[in-house]
């Protein structure tokens, strides 16, 4: 099957795939990036269509069965228009079987513009985003999403229940709606669940996240401060976007005290993620206000590291196993995070029960071969209806 796959991606991912060319741009998106291999893996052809800030023009690089697109990037309010037709000539040019869109924005606006039969896959809630940032970008995205792409859309793939009861209600979608959650490749998962803390008193926590108001960093730091009254030794890695030296995350915690114990790393490559969560946390901290199926959960439950979480944020609790699978906390209150943290790092028996359930069902509910396996099934019922 030739797939039109469009969505962000990691381009170096693709690096040997390609002949190892040395002008691949260095966005880094790891979620979709991982299908994309899957089925390029797998034998199928494959013609990637994404988008880059780093290129001017539009940049091909091809190989054997697969084609790497970029097109460039520029402002995905004003520039919207022209990224969306130059994607589109690109899915048409490229003649697929089906195009397989991510998110419910100007890679699906591409790909059901171009007539090609096309799977969406949702990752979000729009307004529920857009109710939560309460900023022109995100409503313009919403009321985008809303008028031009959805009413489109004719087979549709949600990551969660959540957002599936989210775009009923909230976008009042009634067409066909899939169910193929998130995973995380058997190549990165721990071979085991953990039977105890990696350091003994030495205590790392995690949260990979970025600075925006549904991702709630301020009540991450100050539910730190409060376990570090307890464990004067323990410190706080935090990883993405607005969370390095100096930046977002770094400025609210120097006003108001809290820098002790936190290691402000910014944004980090993938491998570097998965090295840190193998080596170092013990504990994943996650006080996003909304989440579908969040990787950064997954990807520290697939190394059986506990996760703290919201127990109202979207789909969290259904990625948890309602509490089975993680601690599920109140994310607007940093003494109930806190709390949280704290009955894992007081408590041996359950910090390896909530390991080894995580651990499990990253191995099973979140599958990655079932999920790459469902989406070719739903492709190729879309491809020959």
């Amino acid at each position: 099957m030739h797939i039109a796959f469009c969505a962000p991606i990691t381009y170096r991912a693709f690096h040997a795939y390609l002949g190892s060319p040395d002008d691949l741009p260095d966005e880094e998106y790891g979620l979709t990036t991982d299908l994309a291999l899957g089925y390029l893996e797998l034998g199928h052809r494959l013609t990637v269509v994404s988008w880059s800030r780093a290129t001017p023009v539009t940049r091909v690089w091809q190989r054997d069965n697969l084609k790497v697109i970029a097109v460039p990037m520029r402002n995905l309010s004003t520039g919207l228009p022209s990224l969306v037709r130059e994607m589109t000539a690109q899915i048409r040019a490229a003649q697929p079987d089906v195009v397989h869109a991510h998110w419910l924005y100007e890679f699906a606006d591409a790909a059901l513009t171009s007539q090609v039969p096309a799977l969406i896959t949702a990752h979000d809630a729009p307004w529920r985003i857009a109710g939560l940032e309460r900023a022109p970008y995100w409503w313009y995205r919403a009321a985008y999403a809303q008028l031009r792409v959805i009413p489109r859309i004719k087979t549709l793939s949600t990551v969660a229940p959540y957002t599936q009861d989210a775009l009923r209600r909230g976008c009042r979608y009634r067409r066909r709606m899939e169910l193929i959650p998130n995973g995380v490749p058997t190549g990165h998962q721990a071979d085991r669940a953990r039977a105890q803390r990696l350091h003994g008193h030495d205590i790392t926590l995690m949260s990979i996240s970025n600075w925006s108001i549904h991702k709630n960093i301020p009540v991450t730091l100050h539910a730190f401060a409060v376990v570090k009254r307890h464990f004067p030794a323990a410190r706080l890695i935090l990883a993405g976007n607005g969370l390095g030296p100096d930046q977002a995350a770094h400025a609210y915690a120097l006003g108001r005290n809290l820098l002790s114990g936190v290691e402000f790393k910014g944004p980090l490559p993938r491998d570097q993620i998965y090295e840190l969560l193998r080596d170092e946390v013990d504990i994943c901290l996650h006080t996003s206000r909304e989440e579908c199926c969040c990787m950064a959960l997954l990807e520290s439950m697939s190394q059986g590291v506990p996760c703290v979480a919201g127990q109202a944020s979207g789909g969290t609790p259904w990625v948890l196993d309602d509490g089975s699978a993680g601690v599920l906390a109140d994310i607007e209150a940093p003494d109930s995070v806190a709390d949280g943290v704290l009955s894992l790092l007081r408590d041996e028996v359950a910090y390896a029960r909530i390991s080894k359930a995580a651990w499990i069902r990253a191995r099973t509910t979140f599958s990655f071969d079932r999920i790459i396996s469902r989406y070719l099934e739903v492709l190729a019922e879309v491809a020959h209806p």
